[in-house]
């Protein structure tokens, strides 16, 4: 939890976000359940490559907000985060949790909120990294049931 942007020796922006992983993972899918306790929004990130001294990592993320808009976006070291996907869903509100999930396979991304589909998109421009989680704007929110499945190679 991160309900205050912290002083820092230098400003490293509006979103943190916490990494794991081995940066050869290349087909998998990373979940979490989300609560949000203040109007806000959540982030999973995967393929996550390298900041390269950046304060935004080579990345693709799914981002939920309370008022239920979502967009899979493609962030990098060197660029202005890229929209691949977005959309509007019944608003997800505060205090109840969700679903998110996020899967790879090959140039192929998933993007699932409550176990339905948002959107298929199709990007190679990352494919392999680590997984991570965050919010925007320091909102208060938490993850349960945190997981990363490794997934068959595509064919």
């Amino acid at each position: 939890m991160a309900p205050a942007e912290p002083t820092a020796w230098k400003k490293t922006g509006n979103r943190p976000f916490t990494i794991l992983g081995n940066l050869d993972w290349s087909d998998y899918r990373i979940s979490s359940d989300i609560l949000l306790e203040q109007p806000g929004a959540v982030d999973l990130m995967g393929r996550l490559t390298g900041m390269s001294g950046a304060d935004t990592p080579d990345s693709y993320v799914l981002r939920v907000s309370d008022s239920g808009s979502w967009w899979v976006l493609k962030t990098s070291t060197k660029q202005e985060d890229a929209v691949l996907a977005s959309g509007q869903v019944s608003p997800l509100g505060v205090g109840a949790w969700h679903g998110l999930s996020l899967e790879f396979l090959g140039g192929s991304l998933t993007a699932r909120l409550d176990g339905v589909a948002l959107q298929t998109v199709s990007d190679s421009s990352y494919s392999k990294g680590m997984a991570g989680l965050g919010v925007v704007g320091y909102a208060l929110a938490q993850f349960d049931n945190f997981k990363v499945d490794p997934l068959p190679p595509a064919r």
